[in-house]
């Protein structure tokens, strides 16, 4: 029997996030393959600490309880390819992404570089060093990027952590008073930024799983994220108030969304699974995040993806197992 362990929690601010997704990888290993897999809960506490089975150990001890590592970390060193090289480096084998594809898809304003060399439109952008390592006073620092922002792109603005995902962390602002404030409230939580201008459109979630139904990349139906106000904010994530609904597209839009995630794929080397956003507008198609672990809770896109081609999340999740019994 092999035991899986689910690592989730972690040290970023999305926190409850990975725990949502480890509880449902558990709890489907639990329910349905019990009989050939253990699910072992291994937790990483915002503090840092590593507890495996509900027993604090150091992570160098991983291997005499578990035989491969699912990683549900969400944002942070979860996510960046931190955790995934300790993990390798200690023999165990890692589902998730690489150091590389981690590190490459986190930082929010490489990924953007990443995609503009493919030749795929994104957002105009500022990226925003933490001001810890700059030499400006806090009202100085935030009025030169104020100014920087009026200067490079027309209001309104999206402000994000450079290195966060699930839209934690992201402010919104019309006016330049609006700014100023996003700006100091995110400098106050975060270390760096990034300003975008806000594109306005219908955000769509693309993306594929590795070696599915036979084909090399099966790229899962798009979905369009339905929800109130101008982003889907964190808020509204964790409420599960937002739904998706399967993108109306021309053949044209399957070709171009084909075309850009079959570049990015492996531009990034993205692992077994993962997502593509976008912003469709009326000038095509925009670049916003690669997400290369996704959530997979009940109330992710990847989870109504999996529903719009008929496939179960057990389904899922016993084809990942069987690639790494493969390997």
């Amino acid at each position: 029997m092999k035991r899986i362990g689910v690592l989730r929690g972690g040290t970023s601010n999305e926190y409850d996030i990975s725990l949502k997704t480890g509880a449902a990888l558990l709890e489907v290993l639990r329910a349905e393959f019990a009989d050939t897999h253990e699910a072992v809960d291994v937790l990483l506490t915002r503090d840092g600490q590593w507890y495996i089975g509900g027993r604090q150990m150091p992570p160098e001890h991983l291997g005499v309880f578990v035989d491969v590592i699912w990683n549900a970390l969400h944002g942070g060193a979860g996510e960046n390819g931190d955790v995934a090289e300790i993990l390798q480096q200690s023999g165990i084998p890692v589902i998730g992404a690489s150091r590389f594809a981690g590190a490459q898809t986190l930082d929010k304003a490489r990924a953007k570089e990443i995609a503009e060399s493919l030749g795929i439109k994104t957002a105009t952008s500022l990226t925003i060093p933490d001001i810890r390592i700059t030499e400006f006073g806090e009202g100085e620092y935030v009025q030169t990027v104020v100014r920087e922002t009026i200067r490079t792109m027309a209001p309104p603005w999206v402000i994000k952590p450079l290195s966060s995902g699930s839209s934690q962390g992201v402010r919104f602002a019309f006016t330049a008073p609006e700014l100023e404030d996003a700006l100091r409230a995110s400098m106050q939580e975060e270390g760096d930024l990034l300003i975008e201008e806000y594109i306005d459109g219908k955000q769509v979630v693309a993306g594929g799983i590795r070696g599915f139904r036979g084909q090399d990349w099966y790229q899962l139906i798009p979905v369009e994220t339905m929800h109130e106000g101008p982003i889907l904010d964190a808020i509204t994530r964790k409420e599960g108030t937002h739904r998706f609904t399967a993108l109306r597209r021309s053949e044209e839009m399957d070709k171009e969304l084909t075309k850009h995630i079959d570049a990015l794929k492996d531009a990034f080397d993205l692992p077994s699974y993962a997502t593509v956003d976008f912003m469709l507008t009326p000038r095509g198609l925009y670049f916003l995040e690669v997400d290369a672990q996704p959530a997979l809770d009940t109330h992710s896109p990847f989870r109504a993806k999996l529903e719009l081609v008929g496939a179960k999340f057990s389904d899922f999740v016993k084809h990942i197992l069987g690639q790494v019994a493969g390997n």
